[in-house]
């Protein structure tokens, strides 16, 4: 699908931008908690409350986190419980895709350096956004999974930020909260 310059400067500041921010948004606020960045997280509440958002910003991750690899040129296949790349025959007319955007630019490999460093951890967030969100099944996601997650939404976000650098990182909560403090931290 070709799309006008406009459109593409709608994605570049306002689509991949809001599925990147709702991508990282369960990492923010547990780092956020953790290091009681604001009064908000410094109130005590109960589980519960946690809950309502944390567990749908945990599940739309995943979602997006999907939605985002496809983007890129990666998808799952299930029956070998690996990562493979897009076939561009079998898209729909209106998906939208890094070629979209820029058709000269390369989807990103299974050869990919980053893909390859997180290749498990990715897959296994494919997996759970498949079985455990996007469907209901009764083969649950398990600890061991989820402790894959945080390493898979860092990679994503990563990879994206590598195939599209044009996206508007000023509207990113990610980059501009906790990307800046590590970045202090290393020097």
């Amino acid at each position: 699908m070709s799309l006008t310059n406009n459109e593409i400067i709608e994605y570049l500041k306002s689509h991949l931008p809001y599925r990147l921010n709702s991508l990282m948004a369960h990492d923010i606020i547990l780092y956020r908690q953790k290091n009681k960045i604001d009064q908000w997280a410094q109130s005590a509440r109960s589980p519960y409350e946690d809950s309502l958002f944390l567990e749908p910003a945990f599940e739309i991750s995943l979602v997006f986190g999907r939605s985002l690899m496809e983007f890129l040129g990666i998808k799952y296949d299930h029956k070998n419980q690996q990562l493979k790349e897009l076939d561009p025959l079998r898209l729909g007319s209106d998906d939208i895709t890094l070629k979209s955007l820029f058709p000269q630019r390369a989807y990103c490999t299974l050869q990919d350096s980053d893909l390859i460093k997180h290749k498990a951890d990715i897959a296994i967030l494919f997996k759970i956004a498949n079985k455990s969100v996007a469907h209901l099944t009764s083969k649950p996601s398990n600890e061991q999974e989820h402790a894959c997650i945080p390493n898979a939404r860092k990679a994503i976000y990563d990879l994206l930020l590598k195939y599209v650098p044009e996206i508007s990182k000023d509207k990113l909560w990610y980059h501009a909260q906790i990307g800046s403090l590590e970045m202090q931290n290393i020097k």
